[in-house]
C-alpha cells in the first residue's frame, strides 16, 4: 500500500473516530434525559455518566493517536519532497530556494524531536542532496542552517540518540602518558607519549574555552576525542600555538580526530571556509569518525 493511501486510510479512520464520538455525546444527553424522566433511582445517573465518559476517553485517545500518525507521515516526506525540488535543477530561483530549506529544517528538528529513524537509503540520499545543494547555493545562510539540523538529526539517530547533556570535558585536558626518551641532542631532549585521550563527555569547537584547552596540548601531541558531545555553532574554531619547550619554537603539531561522537550543529549563518569544510567532512562521514586537518 502506498503512502498516499496509508494517509487517505488514516483521515477515514479519525473522521469515523471524531463521527463516533459525536453521537455517543448525543446519547450521554438522551440517556440522562432518559433516566432523569423515569422511576429509576439517582445512582443510576453517575454510573452511567462515568461508564460512557470512560468510553468517550478511549476514542478520544485513539482519535489523537491516528492524528500523531498522520502529523509523522506528513513530517517525514516533507524534507525529502523539498530536497528533490530543490536539487531537480541547477538554476532553483534563491527566494524559494530559503523558503524550502526552512521547511526542510524545521522538518529534521522535527524529526528528532521526535526521536523518528528514517530509512538508512532514504538518509543516505538526502546527504547526497544537501551536498548538492550546499555547492548551489553556498551563499544562503538557510543552506547551511539546514545542513545542521540534518547532521545533528543523522548523528543522533545512528548513535542511537544517546544523551548530549554530558560534563565538559574540561578537566580531561593536559594528559597523556610519557613513554621514553627517542632521542638526546646537546640543547634538547626528545620524548615519546601518547595522544591526549578525551572521552565521554562535551566540547563546544568553537567557543574560547575550548581554545584554552585544547591549544596547549595541539602544541604537544594528537588529541582524540571518544563518545562525545561535539557542539558547533558555525564560528571559528581557534587555536594558538603555545610554546611548550625553551629549545622549541611555539606551533601545533597534533592532529584533532573524532571516534563515535554525536555532532551537535548549529549554523544560523553561512559559515567561514573551515566551517564549510567542516559541515561538508561530517556530511560525508555519517558516523562521525573525522579526523580535522592539521592547524596551520
Amino acid at each position: 500500500m502506498g503512502l498516499d493511501d496509508r494517509v487517505k486510510g488514516l483521515e477515514t479512520i479519525t473522521g469515523r473516530l471524531d463521527t463516533s464520538v459525536s453521537d455517543l455525546v448525543k446519547k450521554v444527553e438522551s440517556l440522562s434525559n432518559t433516566v432523569r424522566d423515569s422511576n429509576k433511582p439517582h445512582w443510576a445517573v453517575p454510573v452511567l455518566i462515568t461508564l460512557v465518559l470512560a468510553w468517550i476517553g478511549w476514542l478520544s485517545v485513539q482519535v489523537i493517536s491516528h492524528g500523531n500518525k498522520l502529523t509523522a507521515i506528513g513530517t517525514i516526506l516533507s524534507p525529502q519532497e523539498t530536497l528533490k525540488n530543490l536539487t531537480s535543477a541547477v538554476s532553483v530561483d534563491p527566494q524559494k530556494a530559503k523558503k524550502e530549506l526552512v521547511q526542510v529544517t524545521d522538518s529534521f528538528q522535527k524529526l528528532g524531536r521526535a526521536k523518528v529513524n528514517l530509512p538508512e537509503q532514504t538518509v543516505n540520499d538526502t546527504s547526497e542532496r544537501l551536498i548538492a545543494v550546499s555547492n548551489t547555493h553556498e551563499d544562503l545562510p538557510e543552506t547551511w542552517t539546514a545542513i545542521g539540523a540534518f547532521i545533528t538529526y543523522r548523528s543522533q539517530m545512528i548513535h542511537g540518540w544517546r544523551e548530549t547533556n554530558l560534563p565538559l570535558c574540561t578537566d580531561q585536558f593536559h594528559k597523556f602518558r610519557l613513554l621514553g626518551k627517542t632521542g638526546e641532542t646537546k640543547d634538547a631532549v626528545t620524548y615519546e607519549h601518547t595522544p591526549v585521550e578525551i572521552h565521554d563527555c562535551k566540547i563546544i569547537l568553537d567557543s574560547p574555552e575550548t581554545t584554552a584547552e585544547l591549544s596547549p596540548d595541539v602544541s604537544v601531541s594528537d588529541v582524540v576525542f571518544t563518545h562525545c558531545a561535539v557542539f558547533y555553532n558555525g564560528g571559528p574554531i581557534i587555536l594558538v600555538p603555545v610554546k611548550v619547550a625553551a629549545q622549541m619554537p611555539a606551533q601545533l603539531i597534533g592532529k584533532i580526530s573524532f571516534q563515535q561522537c554525536i555532532f551537535i550543529v548549529s549554523l544560523p549563518q553561512v559559515p567561514d571556509t573551515h566551517g564549510m569544510e567542516l559541515a561538508r567532512t561530517l556530511l560525508t562521514n555519517p558516523e562521525g569518525n573525522i579526523t580535522l586537518a592539521k592547524p596551520s
